[in-house]
């Protein structure tokens, strides 16, 4: 059976701007997080916790890709297969780079 990939990005988008939404107030290295469906990017607040935060994203077997000003965007490109109890391991325990 085929899937409906674009709607269900959306919806999985949504439980992961759900549980992003809070990283601001969780973890005093992240400025903001922004996104749409399954793209996001995490802003930190300096190069050195950006690289910090992707190398402890890395040792937990989680990918992400640096962008923005100066390299301090941890950009979330999950395949959209991804499942929802993948979405919540990365993002429940959080990676604290304070």
């Amino acid at each position: 059976a085929e899937e409906d990939l674009p709607a269900r990005a959306a919806r999985l988008g949504e439980d992961l701007d759900r549980r992003l939404s809070a990283w601001p107030q969780r973890f005093p290295a992240v400025r903001a997080v922004r996104g749409r469906g399954l793209l996001w990017g995490i802003e930190l607040r300096s190069r050195e916790r950006a690289k910090a935060f992707m190398q402890g994203a890395w040792s937990r077997g989680v990918l992400l890709l640096a962008g923005g000003p100066e390299g301090r965007v941890a950009q979330i490109v999950p395949p959209l297969t991804i499942t929802v109890a993948q979405i919540a391991a990365l993002t429940d325990r959080g990676i604290d780079v304070s």
